[in-house]
C-alpha cells in the first residue's frame, strides 16, 4: 500500500483516466450541511495565502479492464474508489456546477474531467446532471434531501447569489416551486424565480432581523473557484496493489472498526494540550472534567442529527457571542473555539477556562435540556426553581433548540455566577415572549436560529437584562401583525384568512398545544390544567371542531343555513382548533358537532377554559362568525400572557 498526498487535480482532471464506484458502495448521503461546508473552504481558498487544505482520505485499487473511454490502452488508468466516493463525487458535481454557472454567465473555462462511473442507484441523478436536464427537474427539488441532483441545484443556487452565501456557515434554503407553478425550460427562468424569492424573503416580517435577509452579492471568479478546488484541497490517497490486504479488510480497518472523533473530543484534547504541566493536567481531569463529562453522558441527552456534546459545544460558540467575530458551524466547532481561546476576547489560561467556561456551560447546558430537573455533579445538585422549568418544558414543545444559547447564558450565571433567581425569571420569561410570538406568527422556522445568533453576536458573554429585551423586542412580532395574520381581515366573507391563518399548516400539534398552554394559563392562573403530558398515559392532542371530512356535517350545515366553503375556509385556523384527549381522537374525528361534545362529556374530560366557547352546553351549532370569534378571543388571551 502506498500512501500519498494528493490534490483534488490528480484524481478529478486526468486526461486519460476513469474513476469507478463499485456497486458494493453506499449510495449518496451527504447533505446541505456538508455542501456548504465545502463551499465555505473553497470559498476561503480564494482568499489566502494557503497552499492546501486537506480533506480525508481516498483508497483506490487500479484495475485493468476494457474500457470503451480509453484513449490509449497503454497510458489508461481504471481507478476503483474504495473509501471517499461521497468527497469526491460530491467535488466533481460542485466542479461540473462551476463549469455550467460560468456557461451562463457567457465563459467557457474549458475543463477536462476524468471520467466518472457512478453506483447504479445514482445513474439517473448523475444523467440529469451531466445532460443539463436539471432545469426541467427543477420542481422535484427537496431540500432535506440528498442525491446528486439535489446538490448540484444547492451548488448552483449558491454560486448564483455570491460571495456571501458562500461564506456564509448555515445553508441557505434553496427555493422550491410550489405546486401550482409550471416547471421551468431555461435558466433565465430559474434566474426569474430566484430574484422574485429573494424580494419576498427580505420583504417578509421575519427578515426584519439583517441576519435573516438573503442578499445576492458580487459573486467569485469562477476561474478562481476552480482552482482553489483542484489545486488547494488535498487528501491522503492510498493506493493498494496485489500484493496488500484485501481492498475491503483495509476500508473496514480504516471505517468500520474505529470510533470517529467528535468536535467535542477534539476540543477536550486542544484544553489538555495547552496545559503543560503534567499536574494540573491531572488535576483538571481527576477532579472536575471526567466527573461533569460521565454525569452528562449519563443522563443521554438526545439531539436529532448530531450528539449531544458536539451540538453543546455549538451552542456555547453562540452563547459567547463568536457569530460576531467568526462562522460558527456544528462541523468545525472545535477549530472555532480554538480561535476564541487565542483571541482577545479570551483572558483564561486553558485549566481556567474549562472549569470556570466549558465545565459550568456544559452542566448549565444539560440542565435546560432536562427541563431544569435535579442534576447531580459530584456532591452538588444543580436545579432550576419551578417557575423556569415550566416555561423551558414549554419553550421545548415549542421548539427550543434555536433558543437554547441564549437561555445557557441565563442559567450558567444563575448556576455560577450568583446571578439572582429573579433574574433568571425574568430573562427566561423575555426568551419564552420572543419564541411564542414568533411559533404562532407561522413564519418558516429556518430563520430562527441565525436571528438568535445575530443577536447573541450583539450581546455577548455579559450583557444585562434590559439589553436582551431591547434586541428581543426589535425582532418580535407585534400585536397588529399578529392580529392581521391570525384573525379575518375582512377581504373576503368566505375566505377572510392569510396563509399564515392556517395555523395547523403551519405548527405541529405539540406546538399549538403549547401555545394553548399560555392561553389557558391566562385565562384560569398558573393552576391551570397541564396540557404537556408527554410522559402520561393520557396525553393530549389537537382536535379540528369542524372536521377534515365533513360529510356528516352536512345536513346541520343545511338546517343552520351555512356556507360549506366558509366553514372549509377556516378549517385549519386558531378558532376551529380544539384541545381533546388522545385517546378518543379517532372516535371524535370527523362527527356531528353536537356527537362530539356529546362524546366529550362522557369521557369526562376536564372543561379547558380554552374550549367553553364551543364545548359550552349553551352552543348549539358552530358557524363561521364563531370560529372568528373563538380565534379573536384566544388570540387576544395569547398576548396578554406574552405581552409585546
Amino acid at each position: 500500500m502506498q500512501p500519498k498526498i494528493g490534490l483534488v487535480r490528480d484524481l478529478l482532471l486526468g486526461q486519460d483516466t476513469c474513476l469507478v464506484i463499485p456497486p458494493y458502495q453506499r449510495p449518496y448521503e451527504w447533505t446541505r450541511d456538508r455542501w456548504q461546508s465545502l463551499i465555505r473552504d473553497i470559498a476561503e481558498g480564494t482568499t489566502n495565502q494557503r497552499e492546501s487544505h486537506f480533506i480525508g482520505v481516498a483508497i483506490t485499487t487500479e484495475s485493468k479492464p476494457e474500457c470503451s473511454k480509453a484513449d490509449s490502452p497503454l497510458l489508461h488508468k481504471h481507478i476503483d474508489i474504495i473509501d471517499g466516493q461521497q468527497r469526491l463525487l460530491t467535488l466533481r458535481i460542485w466542479l461540473q456546477a462551476i463549469l455550467d454557472h460560468s456557461k451562463d454567465e457567457g465563459i467557457d473555462l474549458n475543463v477536462k474531467f476524468t471520467n466518472v462511473y457512478c453506483q447504479e442507484t445514482d445513474l439517473e441523478n448523475w444523467d440529469l446532471v451531466m445532460n443539463k436536464k436539471w432545469i426541467h427537474n427543477y420542481r422535484n427539488f427537496k431540500a432535506e434531501e440528498s442525491g446528486l441532483l439535489h446538490a448540484y441545484t444547492y451548488f448552483r443556487w449558491i454560486l448564483w447569489l455570491g460571495k456571501d452565501a458562500m461564506n456564509e456557515q448555515e445553508p441557505h434554503e434553496t427555493p422550491k416551486l410550489s405546486r401550482n407553478q409550471e416547471s421551468m425550460t431555461s435558466f433565465s427562468e430559474i434566474e426569474t424565480y430566484w430574484k422574485d424569492c429573494l424580494i419576498k424573503r427580505n420583504t417578509s416580517q421575519s427578515a426584519n432581523g439583517t441576519s435573516l435577509r438573503i442578499s445576492k452579492s458580487t459573486g467569485y471568479s469562477s476561474a478562481d473557484l476552480l482552482k482553489s478546488t483542484v489545486d488547494k484541497l488535498s487528501l491522503l490517497v492510498l493506493e493498494v496493489n496485489n500484493q496488500d490486504e484485501d481492498p475491503a479488510d483495509i476500508f473496514n480497518a480504516l471505517n468500520g472498526q474505529r470510533t470517529e472523533m467528535m468536535q467535542f473530543d477534539h476540543l477536550r484534547n486542544f484544553i489538555f494540550a495547552n496545559i503543560k504541566e503534567p499536574d494540573l493536567r491531572s488535576e483538571l481531569y481527576e477532579n472536575s472534567w471526567k466527573n461533569v463529562e460521565r454525569q452528562v453522558a449519563k443522563l443521554k441527552i438526545g439531539v436529532k442529527g448530531s450528539s449531544a456534546f458536539d451540538t453543546f459545544l455549538y451552542d456555547l460558540l453562540i452563547s459567547l457571542g463568536e457569530r460576531r467575530f467568526q462562522l460558527v458551524s456544528k462541523d468545525k466547532t472545535a477549530r472555532q473555539f480554538a480561535k476564541y481561546y487565542n483571541s482577545n476576547r479570551n483572558t483564561l489560561l486553558a485549566k481556567s477556562i474549562a472549569e470556570k467556561v466549558i465545565l459550568t456551560n456544559l452542566v448549565s447546558w444539560a440542565s435546560i435540556k432536562k427541563n431544569g430537573t435535579p442534576i447531580e455533579i459530584g456532591r452538588e445538585t444543580k436545579e432550576l426553581p419551578d417557575k423556569v422549568k415550566t416555561s423551558l418544558l414549554t419553550m421545548e414543545w415549542m421548539s427550543s433548540g434555536p433558543v437554547v444559547p441564549l437561555l445557557l447564558n441565563l442559567v450558567n450565571r444563575f448556576y455560577f455566577e450568583n446571578f439572582a433567581k429573579e433574574d433568571l425569571q425574568r430573562g427566561i420569561s423575555l426568551v419564552e415572549n420572543y419564541l411564542g410570538r414568533y411559533i404562532i406568527s407561522g413564519d418558516p422556522l429556518s430563520p430562527l436560529r441565525a436571528s438568535i445568533m445575530n443577536i447573541c453576536g450583539q450581546l455577548g458573554g455579559d450583557y444585562t437584562l434590559e439589553r436582551l429585551e431591547d434586541l428581543l423586542q426589535q425582532t418580535k412580532h407585534n400585536d397588529l401583525d399578529l392580529k392581521k395574520r391570525l384573525l379575518p381581515s375582512g377581504v373576503s366573507k368566505t375566505d377572510p384568512y392569510s396563509s399564515n391563518g392556517n395555523i395547523y399548516e403551519n405548527r405541529t400539534s405539540r406546538q399549538i398545544l403549547a401555545l394553548f398552554q399560555g392561553i389557558e394559563r391566562n385565562l384560569v392562573g398558573e393552576h391551570c390544567s397541564n396540557l404537556l403530558r408527554s410522559s402520561q398515559s393520557d396525553v393530549l392532542t389537537i382536535d379540528h371542531i369542524f372536521p377534515q371530512s365533513s360529510d356528516k356535517w352536512k345536513a346541520d350545515i343545511r338546517k343552520w343555513e351555512e356556507s360549506t366553503s366558509a366553514l372549509k375556509n377556516r378549517l385549519h385556523t386558531l378558532g376551529n382548533l380544539a384541545v381533546i384527549p388522545k385517546s378518543i381522537n379517532t372516535e371524535m374525528s370527523n362527527e356531528r358537532f353536537l356527537k362530539k361534545k356529546e362524546i366529550l362529556i362522557e369521557n369526562r374530560f376536564v372543561k379547558l377554559s380554552l374550549n367553553e366557547n364551543w364545548q359550552a352546553e349553551r352552543i348549539g351549532k358552530w358557524t363561521p362568525e364563531l370560529i372568528d370569534a373563538r380565534a379573536e378571543m384566544l388570540l387576544t388571551n395569547f398576548l396578554q400572557y406574552y405581552p409585546f
